[in-house]
């Protein structure tokens, strides 16, 4: 890949994934507190908390799973996940960015459309990535 297509992809996912990084990062800060929420002796703290807790563990495998694309387009011969796991991430990573969609709401907004960006950058990563992922499917 030309240097000037890297750096292009590396803009790609810095203006796709940025705000989903920022929430993930307010997940971070906030995750020790959801873990004690649970042991608040309350049904309904506990319910939200694991909720969160399980999003933020998906959306930390989604972003590895990105990650891994990214290293695995920006330099050659570099060892990366085997593609049944990497789709596992990329399918959970998908998965926690269609609940963000749904709780932003269904109507097309610029915040459902700011939303979706990470997942049309992984749709790009994954075609760019094609031959690797599905090598022996």
């Amino acid at each position: 890949m030309k240097p000037i297509y890297k750096i292009l992809l590396i803009i790609e996912i810095i203006v796709g994934f940025s705000h989903m990084l920022l929430l993930w990062v307010f997940g971070l800060g906030f995750s020790p507190l959801l873990f004690a929420s649970l042991f608040s002796g309350k049904l309904e703290p506990a319910i939200f908390s694991i909720l969160g807790l399980v999003v933020f563990a998906l959306g930390t495998l989604g972003i590895f799973g990105v990650l891994q694309l990214l290293k695995l387009l920006l330099f050659q011969n570099v060892s990366v996940s085997p593609p049944n796991k990497l789709k596992v991430f990329l399918a959970s990573g998908f998965a926690v960015n269609t609940v963000v969609i749904c709780l932003f709401s269904f109507e097309l907004t610029s915040k459902t459309l700011a939303a979706s960006l990470p997942m049309i950058v992984t749709v790009h990563l994954i075609y760019l990535s094609r031959d690797y992922l599905w090598e022996n499917s």
